[in-house]
């Protein structure tokens, strides 16, 4: 072989492998999350609580004899889960409540949570399995503590919670604390058994003051009562919308309307947690008021 020959089967030898990047939904989905909650005045503790989890999976060469550009760069894709639980009871009931619900769900997603990050029609059931599994895990949870403390017989809380994998959204709700998604000027309520296809597949848009009332009384549906169960509906998420997950210390004060005037100011998440609370306070509320606000966006592949 010549020399020339042998150069020219080494550098085939190290030319690098033609391999398409794989860029999944889930490794450019991003949520920027914030929250607020402050004690109703004429309340003696704060029975609300939230809480929002980025689950994830990792891919990050440590050692390798290959050359940098025969492996990927670092890979990595997410899920996120946003919760928030309205207690209810007297005597500092609904705090313990609602703070056990959200713990128990947090610890729960670590021993028993499979994280799913990418949806296919397979992993969509499967997620709802889960949610559904979690949510009658703090059910049982809060309705062994409801029989437990004599003190406090009363102990409930409602539960609203999305789970966001790529571009796909999951909503549960139980009770009247609201998930609601604010897109093109439109508010869609995530958690009345009703998906985003229902709501504008027929043709016939919703514009904030014509979505129809919560269905059941106050606090009819609440967690740890017996004989409690949750639906799951999915939805696909576009790249601005924007998420608001709220109790009924702001609901019942702060009317479809005004929310969209709030939120079509696109403030930042933090800003807009603090504008939604205001109005709440400006409209006499006296309750405990919780608002999340999270913003939906496709980073560049």
């Amino acid at each position: 072989m010549t020399e020339r020959a042998h150069e020219e089967l080494q550098a085939a030898a190290a030319r690098p492998v033609e391999i398409e990047a794989f860029c999944p939904l889930s490794s450019v989905g991003v949520l920027d999350i914030a929250g607020r909650s402050i004690r109703g005045k004429l309340r003696s503790h704060n029975s609300d609580h939230y809480l929002a989890v980025k689950l994830g999976r990792v891919q990050d060469t440590l050692i390798s004899s290959l050359a940098p550009a025969d492996l990927p760069q670092r890979f990595e894709e997410y899920a996120y889960v946003i919760l928030v639980a309205d207690g209810r009871g007297r005597r500092g009931a609904g705090a313990k409540a609602s703070r056990v619900a959200l713990s128990t769900l947090a610890h729960s997603a670590i021993r028993d949570g499979k994280w799913h990050v990418r949806v296919d029609p397979e992993t969509a059931e499967d997620i709802r399995t889960q949610v559904e599994f979690f949510s009658r895990q703090a059910h049982d949870v809060l309705y062994q503590a409801h029989l437990a403390d004599s003190e406090r017989p009363d102990l409930a809380t409602t539960l609203t919670a999305v789970y966001v994998a790529g571009t796909d959204l999951f909503a549960m709700g139980i009770g009247n604390s609201r998930a609601l998604l604010f897109r093109d000027d439109y508010l869609i309520r995530l958690t009345n058994n009703r998906t985003l296809d229902q709501w504008l597949g027929a043709g016939h848009p919703r514009k904030a003051d014509d979505v129809p009332p919560d269905p059941g009384p106050r606090g009819q549906d609440t967690a740890g009562q017996p004989d409690r169960t949750a639906s799951v509906d999915q939805v696909q998420l576009m790249s601005g919308d924007r998420l608001l997950l709220c109790t009924d210390g702001f609901t019942d004060f702060v009317g479809d309307r005004e929310i969209v005037e709030a939120l079509t100011s696109r403030r930042h998440p933090g800003e807009q947690c603090q504008e939604l609370l205001d109005l709440a306070l400006a409209a006499g509320s006296a309750d405990d008021i919780t608002v999340v606000v999270a913003d939906y966006r496709l980073r560049s592949r």
